[in-house]
């Protein structure tokens, strides 16, 4: 189900544009990536034979998994906004963002697989066992309700602010944009661990472009992420994953660092 109310406006005699809108999204079946632990057991056969002959096993059906499953409900609401002003004929400026508070809206338990503050065989309990079926104390480390936990990889604040300003020339346009946006932390797990946070970013970007009159062709320069910030689009921290063994390295995906170049654009239909 979804529920949408906006607005769309023109104001100070055409210069100015407003988009204003407010949203839910009641989803049903919410697809999402979970660990959950596979109680079936090992009962069938691949009917397979390797090289040398001998059977190959089926998978041992135990233990923690990743699989993609729907959650019974989820819910996304929010609201966002779009605003173009033209402060002169050469000088536009633009602002763009959005609130979103996105959570699991049904009683679902995820299986807190690995977790390097709780290792089962520390904790106790049998390790070929189910953990949610656990006593209480071992079944609130490993088996967590996500009801009301915000969805994964949605950050709650987004928003960018730009602006381009143009000289006209003898030949030509030269124009200068810059846009600062800015992203808010959001977790890449249900559970919001520590080491599941992105933090927040921001970023700066510029670029200078040369448009010749007829339109036939332009060339541009760019800076993206100006002051060469380190940047983070995803975290976690997962023995099997990085490879390393029990220790518990904490991996991470960067954003690119401080990217120059150039660009040219030549129109053949002209």
């Amino acid at each position: 189900m979804a529920f949408e109310i906006g607005y769309k406006g023109t104001h100070m005699d055409g210069r100015m544009q407003v988009n204003l809108s407010m949203y839910t999204y009641d989803y049903s079946n919410y697809q999402d990536q979970v660990e959950r632990w596979e109680d079936s057991p090992n009962d069938f056969s691949i009917n397979a034979v390797g090289p040398d002959g001998f059977q190959i096993a089926g998978p041992a059906g135990r233990g923690a998994v990743d699989v993609v499953e729907n959650i019974p409900s989820a819910v996304n609401k929010g609201f966002e906004f779009d605003v173009l002003f033209l402060a002169t004929d050469n000088f536009t400026i633009g602002a763009n963002g959005s609130y979103t508070e996105a959570t699991y809206n049904s009683p679902y338990t995820f299986f807190n697989e690995e977790d390097p503050r709780y290792p089962r065989d520390v904790f106790g309990g049998d390790l070929q066992e189910n953990p949610c079926n656990a006593s209480p104390e071992l079944r609130a480390l490993y088996c967590i309700e996500v009801n009301g936990y915000d969805l994964q990889g949605i950050p709650k604040e987004k928003f960018t602010v730009w602006g381009n300003y143009s000289w006209p020339l003898e030949r030509g346009m030269l124009t200068w944009y810059a846009a600062f946006a800015f992203t808010g932390e959001y977790s890449t797990h249900a559970f919001n661990r520590p080491w599941d946070i992105v933090p927040e970013r921001e970023r700066l970007d510029t670029r200078l472009t040369y448009e010749e009159e007829t339109g036939q062709w332009e060339a541009s320069v760019f800076v993206d992420n100006v002051f060469d910030d380190t940047y983070l689009r995803s975290s976690d921290m997962d023995s099997r994953r990085t490879g390393y063994g029990g220790n518990w390295p904490q991996r991470v995906v960067s954003l690119y660092p401080r990217y120059i170049g150039a660009e040219f654009t030549y129109n053949f239909n002209r």
